[in-house]
């Protein structure tokens, strides 16, 4: 038998169609690495969408922070030992998990650096997405840049910026 799976605790919800794509994809891998009936051992937490968007509606991340602190906690007491948020957009609020918690807390930036370093990569372009809100994603793509920076890469964003940038639609 092979090396025990550590538990992992998701953070989803933020939609859960992203929720699904996680807990689909991290079983699909788990099955791949230790055969076909095998499968991840996961403490999932699923926010209600409707109030994370209020949240960044009325631009209040300390709320979404609470939220996702009180997610993180949730997964911990379901034995949890390494913890994922399921969204990109949500990693702004990445800080106030891991303050939260006591378990280890993925951050995308790090699986993006380790794939472009292993094939040689340093320099990264984050894009904003057609039709998508300019500024949360813009937001979160600087977040994502400095945490890109702090792993060695030359993150780029995509200019000239939308100025001003509009608000989040309701």
């Amino acid at each position: 038998m092979s090396e025990r799976l550590r538990p992992l605790g998701l953070i989803g919800g933020m939609s859960w169609h992203s929720t699904a794509t996680y807990y689909r994809r991290v079983n699909e891998r788990v099955a791949q690495a230790r055969g076909a009936h095998a499968s991840a051992r996961i403490s999932l937490q699923s926010l209600d969408f409707s109030e994370v968007r209020a949240c960044q509606v009325a631009d209040d991340y300390a709320r979404s922070g609470r939220m996702l602190a009180e997610a993180g906690l949730a997964c911990e007491a379901g034995g949890a030992e390494v913890l994922a948020i399921c969204t990109n957009l949500m990693h702004r609020n990445y800080d106030d998990l891991v303050a939260a918690v006591r378990t280890p807390v993925l951050h995308i930036a790090d699986a993006v650096a380790a794939a472009c370093l292993r094939e040689g990569r340093t320099r990264v372009g984050l894009l904003v997405p057609p039709g998508a809100s300019p500024l949360p994603v813009l937001d979160t793509a600087l977040v994502h840049a400095d945490a890109l920076a702090d792993l060695a890469l030359d993150p780029t964003l995509p200019l000239p910026l939308p100025l001003p940038l509009p608000r989040v639609p309701a």
